[in-house]
């Protein structure tokens, strides 16, 4: 098990920026209209509440770096993902506060354990020191996300698109890890899962952190959305919600691929669920 995983460093061995391998936007100050167009790499964290990062903004990773801000792409619990200006091949994640860099730099470390499992990812080609930031190479496979895939489904997928979620997980936990396994992060590709982030957790620190306990309502039928959830856990559930996914789950006539691939009942982890009235 990778120690270093338990307890997340405050900063990191940055991964260079090869200019080489990408090209780095190449705006100059004078073609913006105003100074949030411009954003200082020590205030990035700063930013993501604001109309500061949007397409066209000049962002100062380092002292020798800057990237423009091409398509936006997304925002997820811990920060926003651009496309670089000028480049097809890359995109730029950046940090939303001081809690998400911890986060990033979980990511950083845990690109090494799936590269030891065998687990594909998109190649971090770039980050910084304290995790505000990473570029990665940029996959276009969106139809082959698990968020898109159980809306087309509604939330019945083939008995073995969920059998290979199970592998995954399995072989990630038997392995000491916990990953980030919302649907959103998941792509079913030909050769197998594979997931757009890195995330890791030790299931040895946080034993309740398993598929299962956290992540499985996500998938099912008549569980809650992803898209309802902001920030850190535990996530707040009503009780309503939660005893009508459990309802469903235990009812005979549930006959579906879901409860035979995991048999046991849904057990939600208190630390990152929180079930309230």
């Amino acid at each position: 098990m990778n120690e270093s995983l338990i307890s997340i460093p405050d900063e990191l061995t940055p991964k260079p920026v090869d200019e080489s391998d990408f090209q780095i936007g190449t705006h100059y100050f004078s073609e913006f209209t105003g100074h949030d167009n411009e954003l200082n790499g020590f205030d990035i964290t700063r930013s993501l509440n604001s109309l500061v990062l949007k397409s066209g903004t000049r962002v100062q990773l380092d002292w020798n770096t800057s990237v423009v801000l091409g398509e936006f792409l997304g925002r997820g619990k811990q920060g926003v993902v651009f496309a670089i200006d000028g480049s097809q091949e890359f995109c730029v994640k950046i940090v939303r506060n001081s809690r998400s860099a911890k986060q990033f730099r979980r990511e950083i470390l845990g690109a090494r354990v799936f590269e030891n499992l065998g687990i594909s990812f998109p190649d971090i080609v770039a980050h910084d020191r304290y995790g505000q930031w990473i570029i990665k190479r940029r996959w276009r496979e969106v139809e082959k996300c698990a968020t898109r895939l159980l809306v087309n489904h509604c939330h019945e997928l083939p008995l073995d698109m969920i059998h290979q979620l199970k592998n995954c997980a399995t072989t990630i936990f038997e392995n000491g890890f916990c990953a980030d396994l919302m649907p959103s992060n998941v792509l079913f590709r030909e050769s197998g899962i594979a997931l757009y982030e890195t995330s890791l957790w030790s299931s040895f620190s946080q034993p309740g952190w398993t598929f299962e306990n956290c992540f499985l309502p996500f998938w099912i039928p008549r569980g809650p959305k992803e898209a309802d959830f902001q920030g850190f856990p535990p996530f707040t559930l009503s009780k309503s919600s939660h005893d009508a996914m459990l309802a469903d789950w235990r009812r005979a006539e549930f006959d579906t691929n879901w409860p035979l691939a995991f048999a046991a009942p849904i057990e939600l982890c208190k630390e990152w669920w929180n079930v309230v009235v």
